[in-house]
């Protein structure tokens, strides 16, 4: 049975392109994940 997690967390920043580059490590860590089939990132600064 596939299963959908979402989380929301307060992150205060970067956001855009620095977003990306300093949270590619960890982005591509969790790709390592057991059964870990695909991710949606957003951002948002107003929360």
């Amino acid at each position: 049975m596939a299963t959908l997690l979402q989380l929301h967390f307060a992150f205060n920043g970067p956001f855009g392109d620095a977003m990306v580059e300093q949270l590619e490590p960890l982005a591509e860590s969790i790709n390592q994940e057991p059964g870990f089939l695909w991710k949606v990132w957003t951002e948002s600064e107003k929360n």
